[in-house]
């Protein structure tokens, strides 16, 4: 009796792994990139934007500078669109510097040096040589499409099956935007 049970028990195991091993695999079926104009990239990026209050992100950065490989970890934390503060520790766990942008001002603590800087935002943009803003920087950050862009001024186009979107120049219409409100 019991060799019978162990009989049925084990073909039974064996009938079971062979029916799921034969089961076809399915296979996802990826439609092909259809051409789509900017308007329709642009809702799609406002569609999937990172809609927060507060954002925290942990950082490691790591800079070679003559073979010389330096790592630095840290703490991002950004309120939307009023303040950027930056620490910066090395291996150790010791605060190296702080940084806090807001809109129009930058204050740089550098505990290595002991050494303080209070600037305009502007500072930052003679520093890099560029035209950056409070706005811009954030939504770098983050990973969001600028705001108060224009958007007219957008070719889509799909290189190595991915939507690009290229412009020569886009002008900013803040000023613009807040004189219709006013």
């Amino acid at each position: 009796m019991k060799k019978n049970n162990y009989l049925i028990f084990t073909t039974l195991l064996i009938l079971s792994i062979f029916h799921t091993s034969c089961i076809p695999q399915r296979k996802t079926l990826k439609k092909p990139i259809k051409e789509q104009g900017a308007d329709y990239l642009f809702e799609q990026l406002k569609k999937n934007e990172l809609k927060y209050n507060s954002f925290t992100a942990k950082i490691t950065v790591t800079v070679v500078e003559n073979k010389n490989a330096n790592t630095f970890y840290g703490t991002l934390r950004l309120k939307r669109d009023s303040a950027l503060w930056l620490t910066i520790t090395p291996a150790v766990g010791i605060e190296m510097m702080r940084v806090l942008i807001t809109p129009d001002s930058l204050k740089i603590i550098n505990r290595i040096k002991q050494t303080y800087l209070s600037d305009k935002f502007d500072y930052i943009n003679i520093l890099l040589d560029t035209d950056l803003d409070f706005d811009v920087l954030q939504s770098f950050i983050i990973g969001n499409d600028l705001s108060y862009y224009e958007n007219d001024k957008f070719k889509a186009a799909i290189e190595n099956k991915r939507y690009t979107l290229t412009t020569i120049g886009r002008r900013k219409i803040r000023k613009f935007v807040k004189e219709q409100e006013n």
